[in-house]
């Protein structure tokens, strides 16, 4: 739909909000520039490079994972379909610690959604694998809602507000929160009617995002399962078992830190995210 003066299109997007931990810590203290350069740097490798890094792998993880299938081997008469499955047109939003990323939900020629929510539900989830891995944890929130993009990669609207808030309030740790929107989609495209190829390869590919998310059993929240057996199956290729071990690590050291300073909020969130490794820990130490 438009308004009035059919200048902004109002239209669903799917959306990931994504907050890289830990930043205001980083920054305590600071206020006018550094005295030195050693300062800076110092200030720099904690806050600056850990949101470049965020950014760049955020893109990587996209790029490798949302590939679509293989046309190599598909009829002439099949290949445009096949080649229309591949494409995605995800765009971006940078915040000082943060990342938005999102999607519209409107197919054309050039665009399929599910590709693109495919590839928001397994680079989300590989981030924040790897995050914990690296000593740089994030949590997020992703969901489906109306918006406006009143310039390019400039999108304002309900599904902006919707996926903070299940970042900022629902997550509460590193974990990937996915809002009811987004599941009803998902369900939706799942059993979707019909035999033709579009209508399978939507269907296939829901079912396959829905198979890479589980309910937490702490909240009842649904999350991206990113150590499940389905999310490793679909990812392993990118994610290997030292990544488990050093995100473990990690966790562990997190408890103790926050135990010793009596942290007891902290505590017990990463506490319930132990456990959650604890829970998926015969997937990924065979």
């Amino acid at each position: 739909m438009t308004n009035s003066d059919d200048r902004l299109i109002v239209q669903n997007y799917a959306a990931a909000f994504i907050d890289l931990l830990g930043q205001r810590a980083a920054l305590e203290g600071c206020e006018l520039t550094p005295n030195s350069k050693e300062e800076f740097i110092k200030i720099a490798k904690q806050s600056i490079d850990a949101i470049q890094n965020l950014h760049s792998q955020f893109n990587d993880f996209y790029s490798a994972i949302n590939q679509g299938p293989d046309s190599s081997r598909v009829k002439p008469e099949h290949r445009e379909l096949h080649l229309r499955m591949k494409r995605t047109q995800l765009k971006f939003q940078r915040f000082s610690d943060g990342l938005f990323s999102y999607i519209s939900l409107v197919p054309n020629a050039n665009h399929l959604p599910i590709n693109g929510i495919y590839g928001l539900i397994s680079s989300c989830g590989a981030l924040c694998f790897v995050g914990l891995a690296s000593g740089q944890p994030i949590r997020g929130g992703l969901d489906i809602a109306w918006g406006v993009e009143l310039n390019q990669n400039e999108l304002y609207g309900c599904v902006v507000a919707r996926a903070y808030q299940l970042e900022s309030e629902a997550a509460k740790f590193p974990r990937i929160v996915l809002g009811n929107e987004m599941m009803n989609y998902l369900h939706q495209y799942a059993n979707m009617p019909g035999q033709d190829l579009e209508v399978q390869y939507v269907r296939t590919m829901a079912t396959t995002c829905l198979d890479m998310i589980h309910q937490d059993i702490e909240d009842g929240l649904f999350c991206i399962d990113y150590l499940g057996e389905k999310f490793r199956q679909y990812i392993g290729s990118t994610v290997d078992n030292q990544v488990f071990h050093d995100a473990r690590t990690f966790i562990r050291a997190q408890l103790e830190r926050f135990q010793a300073v009596d942290d007891k909020k902290l505590f017990d969130r990463y506490k319930i995210l132990d456990k959650y490794f604890e829970s998926r820990q015969y997937i990924w130490m065979q």
